[in-house]
């Protein structure tokens, strides 16, 4: 897994995004990665639309940490979110129920699905 892979998913989360699916939802998602190369990203959710920006939120509804690898791997189906999180692969933390649906939230090609737990 290069970083231009992690890039190229993470740049198409805005896209994919689908509102009518959020109910109006307004939040922040906090990736961690710990990677330094792949950094901090935001996922923010406002007004119907979601951003993609690097760096931390204030206060975010979810954050997690985890490997950029095991990441993608979740990502792609190749492994199970909640199995990386028992296995302390990816820790996360904040609003649980919101982990388990924000991946409804998108829509993305290719087999890939935005998965946190």
């Amino acid at each position: 897994m290069t970083q231009a892979t992690l890039m190229n998913y993470l740049n198409k989360l805005p896209g994919a995004f689908q509102p009518k699916k959020s109910g109006g939802l307004e939040t922040d998602i906090q990736l961690n990665f710990t990677d330094p190369e792949a950094g901090s990203w935001v996922l923010e959710i406002r007004a119907n639309a979601c951003k993609l920006r690097q760096g931390k939120a204030e206060t975010p509804a979810i954050t997690v940490d985890v490997d950029p690898k095991i990441f993608m791997d979740i990502q792609e189906g190749k492994i199970m979110a909640n199995m990386a999180v028992s296995r302390s692969k990816m820790r996360l933390s904040g609003d649980m129920n919101l982990a388990f649906r924000v991946g409804g939230f998108f829509e993305l090609p290719g087999g890939l699905k935005l998965a946190l737990l």
